[in-house]
């Protein structure tokens, strides 16, 4: 009887070859090691024993999601690969995402904020769109600002431009709603990062959108995506 070859050797075979690592080369962005990638993501799954019963094909092609990122799995949380089943996928974290920007653009800081009912109703938040964008907020004590109605982020550039994205709660509650971490409110468990850091989370998602608006969509994952625990 032929042992039964593991998920992780299939993936050395296939990729740390001389063969497999020059189209990890064609994969990877400028200054990415392939090599260090194809090790730094074969070390990352053999400590999960899911992720080790999840089928080569599936892992491969979560490697190779890593590899056209040029972001690593494991403790920096820029990808994570989450197992269903015996079916592994990569997903970016919305640290992945503010990486490709910091990596990929001019930008030399990005931040969100939330705004609130009280701020909106004084006239201490404004929102002007057209060709000239900006955002007026002067923030109120706790105490004083009432519920929150949405949340906006900026990314500021190296030349002095600053760009922004805003969300209104209603469209931060719908992707709440639809993600798998979203508790009790969506498809997860009873409780989960959206009901234990609510604003951490509309931050998140904020940030997601305005990284996708930053880097074309390259970011290719759903927004306010929280990685499961794997």
């Amino acid at each position: 009887m032929s042992a039964i070859i593991r998920a992780d050797q299939q993936l050395e075979a296939r990729y740390a070859s001389e063969q497999g690592l020059a189209r990890i080369s064609n994969l990877v962005p400028r200054g990415i090691d392939g090599a260090r990638m194809v090790q730094s993501f074969l070390s990352h799954i053999r400590g999960n024993p899911k992720l080790m019963a999840c089928t080569s094909e599936s892992l491969g092609d979560a490697l190779l999601d890593c590899c056209r990122w040029g972001l690593f799995p494991g403790p920096d949380d820029h990808v994570s690969i989450i197992p269903r089943r015996d079916q592994a996928t990569a997903q970016l974290t919305y640290k992945g995402k503010m990486r490709q920007v910091y990596r990929d653009t001019d930008v030399d800081f990005i931040k969100a904020v939330l705004f609130y009912s009280e701020e909106y109703e004084t006239g201490r938040f404004k929102v002007i769109e057209g060709q000239e964008q900006s955002i007026h907020h002067e923030p109120m004590p706790p105490s004083l600002r009432g519920e929150p109605l949405g949340c906006y982020a900026i990314a500021a550039f190296s030349d002095g431009k600053r760009v922004f994205s805003l969300m209104w709660a209603d469209e931060i509650t719908k992707i709440r709603d639809s993600c798998s971490g979203g508790g009790r409110f969506g498809k997860g468990k009873a409780s989960g990062p959206w009901q234990e850091w609510p604003q951490e989370m509309w931050k998140k998602t904020a940030i997601i959108r305005l990284c996708k608006n930053l880097t074309g969509g390259k970011t290719e994952q759903g927004e306010g995506w929280e990685p499961a625990t794997t």
